[in-house]
């Protein structure tokens, strides 16, 4: 992601980052990959707030986040502590697109709603993630490769992709290593 683009996630992001720190009475959290300098824009961002990586496990917050290119186990840190406002700078990534739709997320670009999932997906969702409340297992456990296909065929019967079953899994906080085993299991049926 050039620094332009990341500058104009920043520009788009700061009238609902402002709205949200005045709402919470507390500057946001900005949650980085890394320590690095980032330049641009990013500076400015982080310049009067705390910052924290994904591997400061031991933070504990409750008000607004903003995760910067987070990866699936940023982003459910990011989820877990941000008081209900996230904010998130990334270029479009298929799981990102599905999670922002199962959680309803806004576009800051355009300030649109992410079309949120219908009754009918967010059952077909259910499904699948029941399946997998203890991750989901190898095809030899015939029983829940069955549980997995017939969610599966629920959720593109009512229009979802591979991409927003990854994204809706990593929303509702299974693990990569969990979500990555089942995207196998898609594949193979």
């Amino acid at each position: 992601m050039s620094h332009i683009a990341v500058d104009q996630g920043i520009g788009s992001l700061a009238p609902y980052l402002r709205a949200a720190e005045r709402a919470a009475e507390t500057r946001a959290v900005v949650m980085l990959p890394g320590r690095d300098s980032y330049g641009g824009l990013t500076d400015a961002l982080i310049k009067y707030r705390e910052t924290i990586t994904e591997r400061s496990q031991q933070f504990r917050g409750d008000g607004p986040v903003v995760s910067y290119l987070p990866s699936v186990d940023g982003i459910q840190f990011a989820q877990r502590l941000s008081g209900g406002w996230l904010g998130v700078i990334a270029s479009t990534s298929g799981w990102l697109d599905g999670w922002a739709r199962y959680v309803a997320a806004i576009d800051a670009h355009t300030g649109e709603k992410y079309p949120e999932l219908s009754l009918a997906a967010r059952e077909a969702i259910d499904e699948i993630d029941w399946s997998g409340n203890n991750g989901w297992p190898g095809r030899k456990d015939q029983f829940m490769v069955r549980q997995v296909r017939q969610g599966v065929i629920h959720a593109r019967s009512v229009g979802l992709s591979d991409v927003d079953i990854y994204g809706s899994m990593v929303a509702l906080g299974h693990g990569q290593k969990s979500i990555v085993r089942l995207m196998r299991l898609i594949r193979e049926l």
